[in-house]
């Protein structure tokens, strides 16, 4: 119910082809640390359950820029908390 409430809020989807070394770090950091991982008994990256790695990749703590020292932020939960805002607001 949520979801749907606020699937006419979210932009549509845009792949961005510029990247500073930033954001580079960040790809090269999940990849290492996640999609390595799940890649050692999958011969190719398509074989991969496509629901369960989205779980896993969203449920990891991740750093932006401008965060101080220990500060992180949970993809999952912060986009749990968006929406149940929006919807609040409905």
């Amino acid at each position: 119910m949520l979801i749907e409430k606020t699937l006419g809020l979210l932009d549509p989807l845009k792949f961005d082809t510029r990247c500073d070394r930033s954001v580079q770090g960040s790809l090269r950091t999940a990849k290492m640390m996640d999609l390595d991982g799940l890649l050692m008994d999958v011969p190719d990256v398509l074989d991969l359950p496509i629901y369960s790695v989205n779980v896993r990749l969203n449920h990891r703590p991740v750093t932006t820029k401008g965060m101080k020292g220990r500060e992180c932020l949970w993809p999952d939960r912060a986009m749990l908390e968006w929406i149940e805002q929006v919807a609040l607001h409905d």
